[in-house]
């Protein structure tokens, strides 16, 4: 059809769209650079780089996905489909306040839109700003009180933010307005679970089963809130009833699994995986779980070969890598590990957590030089990445301390001053204290502490830098804070002897 008609250009973009949903990504790229070559920066030509851009990013080809999306809005700085596809490609790169930019440039043309408030009061949450994000869906669901996704959203937000009690009458007259959601009985189900009113989830879970009879989600929830209150029989029962409902399910299956091998039933928790797998042998998500559950029981060779067999019918499925990583690294082998991770990369298409994992085994081994050369091609990759950044920067103050190193994570940092992130901030004033910047690592560290005051880390770091810059009270109060925590943290040792030093 296409080539009888080569100037329709909404049927060439179907044709793109096609071949992009059955995962012929070559000749999706192939029909829509041609269309971008036709119609240049025409309608057409800006339409098919949006879809490109957007098939780029469910790639995590970011690097590529970008530059397509700054063209389109080169030629139409107010092309909503680009501005809210860089806004997701800004927050999957960490970057929210670019992202709140653009859903901000949309919601001038389209103000009382429901999807981009709820987009943005996301931005604005991922910005470590509940406020602004509680503000935008209360607005939200004033222009549309009917809506059941603002609603649903402001109140997990409360819920989130510790706020139950205001979040649970919001989850009751959803779930009443609209007896199919079940993303609303399962977030009812969890506050409740929270306020451990137990009676209560029970309740909402034979709701779910009433509605829903052909999904195993009601009976896995009576069975949590059972395990909860310590009816552990009635827990089983109720979870066998889910895996009947559907044995493939993962949920109930992984549950028995786990309640099996709470109660020293390992054999047991292997034949019921068996099971599932001889019921459906091409489901790599049971061989993953078998895996799991042997690695957990040191059975690493066994372990190993379940994991490689879910790799077999997924292979670009990351989990079951990061986990026959890990098992080869708790054996020893470590070599095999850096090898499983290069395999996944490259079936992947370069997965960013696997390089992360990667990046993190070689720091253990060691070997500081290869983990920063991994974060280095993170970078590449994705230059806008605060994570990748924020690593690297901190992997170069720590093994390094030239003036090349230490300039790099300076500038890495640079732009982590106006973050609402504590983490970010946090690197950002070691950093500046590894360069000897006492005065601005104070400030900045303090910021960090100011929203994270009882991470142990952050208060040791900053405890050394007003230790250097003279405050040794304020140190010495910072450095007893951060020890009073069970918590492990980087730099323990090193807090012990300066607080020792300041006790004599």
């Amino acid at each position: 059809m296409t080539a009888a008609s080569p100037n329709d250009y909404q049927l060439r973009l179907g044709l793109g769209q096609f071949y992009a949903s059955h995962g012929k990504a070559q000749q999706a790229e192939a029909v829509y650079r041609q269309i971008i070559k036709d119609d240049g920066t025409g309608p057409n030509g800006l339409r098919a780089r949006n879809r490109l851009a957007n098939d780029y990013a469910a790639a995590n080809r970011w690097d590529a996905a970008a530059p397509l999306l700054d063209e389109v809005l080169k030629e139409n700085p107010r092309d909503a489909d680009a501005l809210i596809s860089r806004a997701h490609l800004s927050l999957a790169r960490g970057k929210a306040d670019a992202a709140i930019t653009d859903l901000r440039a949309l919601q001038r043309d389209q103000p009382n839109s429901i999807p981009i408030q709820r987009e943005l009061a996301h931005a604005y949450l991922q910005n470590y700003d509940t406020t602004l994000a509680e503000e935008t869906l209360r607005a939200a669901v004033q222009n549309s009180p009917a809506d059941p996704d603002a609603r649903l959203d402001l109140a997990q937000l409360l819920a989130r933010s510790g706020r139950v009690d205001q979040a649970l009458p919001i989850l009751e007259k959803l779930t009443t307005d609209k007896p199919d959601n079940l993303t609303a009985f399962q977030a009812l189900f969890d506050v409740q679970m929270s306020r451990k009113d137990f009676a209560a989830a029970l309740r909402t879970a034979a709701l779910v089963q009433t509605a829903k009879p052909t999904l195993p989600a009601g009976n896995y929830m009576s069975g949590l809130a059972e395990q909860a209150d310590g009816k552990i029989d009635a827990a089983r029962a109720a979870f066998e009833r889910a895996a009947a409902i559907s044995p493939d399910a993962v949920e109930p299956v992984t549950a028995l699994v786990r309640l099996d091998l709470s109660q020293q039933h390992a054999d047991q928790a292997i034949a019921r995986i068996d099971k599932v797998i001889a019921q459906f042998p091409k489901n790599p998500i049971a061989r993953n779980i078998k895996g799991e559950v042997l690695a957990d029981l040191k059975r690493t060779d066994a372990a190993i070969a379940s994991f490689r067999d879910a790799i077999t019918l997924s292979p670009s499925w990351t989990t079951p890598y990061r986990n026959m990583a890990a098992a080869q690294s708790a054996a020893g082998r470590n070599e095999d590990a850096v090898k499983t991770f290069e395999d996944g990369l490259k079936a992947s298409n370069d997965a960013p957590q696997l390089r992360v994992d990667l990046a993190s085994l070689y720091e253990r081994l060691g070997h500081s030089d290869e983990a920063i050369a991994e974060y280095e091609t993170l970078l590449k990759r994705d230059a806008d990445s605060a994570a990748a950044a924020n690593n690297l920067a901190m992997l170069l103050v720590t093994y390094r301390s030239d003036k090349a190193s230490l300039d790099r994570a300076r500038a890495l940092t640079e732009g982590f001053a106006s973050s609402r992130n504590a983490d970010l901030l946090d690197t950002r004033g070691w950093v500046l204290y590894k360069r000897g910047e006492n005065a601005v690592a104070v400030t900045a560290l303090q910021k960090a502490v100011d929203k994270s005051p009882h991470a142990p880390v952050m208060l040791y770091h900053l405890a050394m830098a007003q230790l250097k810059s003279g405050a040794r009270e304020s140190a010495r109060t910072n450095l007893e804070q951060a020890l009073k925590s069970t918590a492990p943290f980087v730099g323990a040792d090193d807090a012990k002897k300066a607080l020792a030093e300041l006790t004599h």
